[in-house]
């Protein structure tokens, strides 16, 4: 076997099928194809070699099968590449933003992390990010709104609440105490009637910043404390506290912010304060109950002279609760069986009668004696005192002919009138209604009309006074000298007469302060006001205010209230005594 047999044969025997066709010629001519290749191998020698076509379909099956296989890796391999780049690059920050999109809806976090990519996904969460951060300023701005006074900016009534239950659970836990101290500016419509709303909306705003420079002043940081606006001109502050005087400290300064008044850029206000304490444990256990004690306690404040402050006790719940059972009566009296006029002269430098003042006495069958001065506040404000005005109207008309029958044709009766009457568009006709129907002559009645600071300054309540004037009634005002009016203020209204009130006269008849009397006097002359001085007990003040030049005199030492029948008894002693 020659050499290329042997070739032959091994390549055969490795491949199993013999992959060419050979062909050896001296003549075959030499070409060269796709599977065709003929060489001369020596002179005279053709070797033609020719794949068979099983071996052209065996490597062109094998070669379709490499390329499918690499294309289906290839595909694989791209579909895993952009599989894991969409989720890289989108589904896993779309699920990021999703997640944390959810946190911040169910109020786990207050927004999202602001990504830093420049994909769209990136892009959007941005977005995302921006809109919840504004929002979150929107909401904490409508938050801090929700929970603050838009004049005064303290906390409102809703941020009150809120500290003030958390400083109970505090005080609960820790043995502690919370006092809440309940402040009520005293005259504050007159700044709105006289000055303006303006002026009162400025009062309230210096107002809170003085109530919050007390805090800051007297309350230690580490001490939990909130002053706040509840509504229109009533403020609270709620104090944490280990020791109780710390609450009457605080509610002692709070008074004495408003001594002489309160001052503002422009203004110096009349205003003061009321101040009512309650505290927990001693005074009320929850929020609800310590805000009613402490209501009750700067009520009594109010009624027991304004400008002071007032600890919640047993002895003010009792009394609330007597408040509480005038209003009801109120509501129910019967005026003819219950009510009664008694009456108390005054005279003049001479001693001699010129005028009865006509006061209402109220037994009630369930609460017995009730004087005045406890059921007229209540009625004002109540607003029942228009029934009893005009029953105390009707019959002192009534009985004014009986009185000038033995105490002269020139008696002069002088009716209290509830200030709130002043603001009733009916009260100028009811009233002269009722002259008309009595008869009563003019100028034989005079309506005393107490200083309360925050109606005279009103221009309707002006006009109701001159026309009072005008239809023959005298104008008089009461108590002088327990408000806040000044008297050359006083003396440019529509009065004819100005009653000192006991206190003012014990000041000026004092030692210290008689030289003051007699001009006080002559200003009230110079406007063609008479003046009558109350609260004279004794003949030496008598005999002061007579050199004063006092119009008349009206006290115990001269006569108390009398029914008519104790009057005319009275009269008939006090013409002999003071006979020539």
């Amino acid at each position: 076997m020659s050499e290329f047999d042997r070739l032959y044969s091994e390549l055969e025997q490795e491949y199993g099928v013999t992959p060419l066709i050979v062909n050896r010629s001296p003549t075959l001519p030499i070409v060269s194809t796709s599977h065709i290749r003929t060489v001369e191998l020596f002179p005279g020698t053709i070797l033609e070699m020719e794949l068979t076509q099983d071996y052209i379909r065996s490597e062109r099956t094998a070669l379709v099968d490499w390329l499918l296989a690499m294309s289906v890796m290839l595909g694989l391999g791209i579909t895993l590449l952009l599989l894991f780049l969409i989720r890289r690059f989108i589904i896993l920050p779309i699920e990021s933003l999703d997640n944390q999109l959810s946190l911040v809806m169910n109020e786990h976090q207050s927004n999202i992390e602001k990504p830093k990519g420049i994909d769209e996904v990136s892009r959007l969460g941005v977005k995302f990010y921006e809109l919840y951060d504004q929002l979150n300023i929107n909401l904490k701005e409508s938050q801090t709104l929700a929970v603050t006074d838009s004049l005064t900016k303290l906390p409102n009534r809703t941020r009150f609440q809120d500290f003030a239950k958390r400083a109970l659970i505090r005080a609960w836990n820790r043995h502690s105490h919370v006092s809440l101290i309940y402040i009520d500016l005293d005259n504050f419509k007159f700044v709105n009637d006289r000055l303006g709303h303006e002026a009162g909306d400025e009062l309230l705003q210096y107002t809170a910043q003085a109530f919050q420079d007390l805090l800051t002043k007297h309350v230690p940081k580490e001490q939990a404390a909130l002053v706040s606006r509840l509504a229109g001109d009533e403020f609270a502050i709620v104090l944490a506290h280990d020791v109780l005087d710390d609450r009457l400290d605080l509610a002692s300064s709070v008074v004495n912010l408003f001594e002489g008044g309160f001052k503002t850029d422009r203004y110096i206000t009349p205003v003061s304060a009321s101040v009512g304490i309650a505290s927990y444990p001693n005074d009320g256990e929850d929020l609800r109950e310590l805000i009613a004690n402490a209501d009750m306690a700067m009520y009594h404040a109010k009624r027991t002279g304004k400008n002071r402050f007032a600890a919640y006790s047993h002895t003010i719940a009792r009394e609330a609760r007597r408040v509480k059972l005038i209003e009801d009566a109120l509501k129910f009296v019967n005026c003819d069986e219950e009510f009664s006029l008694v009456f108390m002269p005054f005279v003049d430098k001479d001693r001699k009668i010129k005028g009865l003042e006509v006061l209402l006495r109220w037994y009630s069958p369930e609460l017995g004696q009730i004087t005045p001065d406890e059921f007229v506040p209540i009625a004002e404000q109540t607003g029942t005192y228009t029934k009893i005005d005009d029953w105390v109207f009707r019959n002192a008309f009534e009985h004014l002919e009986k009185l000038r029958s033995f105490l002269g044709a020139d008696i002069v009766i002088a009716i209290n009138i509830s200030a709130g009457e002043l603001g009733q568009a009916s009260f100028v006709d009811r009233i002269i209604e009722l002259k008309k129907l009595y008869s009563v002559p003019d100028s034989a009645v005079e309506l005393e009309i107490t200083e309360t600071f925050g109606y005279f300054a009103v221009q309707q309540v002006l006009s109701v006074l001159r026309d009072l004037r005008n239809h023959g009634f005298r104008i008089s005002i009461d108590d002088f000298g327990i408000g806040y009016t000044p008297l050359l203020q006083m003396i440019d209204y529509p009065v004819d007469k100005v009653k000192f009130d006991k206190e003012l006269v014990d000041r000026l008849t004092d030692k210290s302060h008689h030289q003051l009397m007699q001009p006080t006097v002559e200003l009230c002359h110079l406007q063609n006001i008479k003046v009558t001085a109350e609260g004279v007990e004794n003949a030496d003040k008598f005999e002061l205010l007579k050199d004063a030049k006092c119009d008349y005199f009206q006290g115990y030492s001269i006569a108390q209230p009398m029914t008519i029948t104790e009057l005319r008894q009275w009269h008939r002693q006090y013409k002999l005594s003071n006979e020539d």
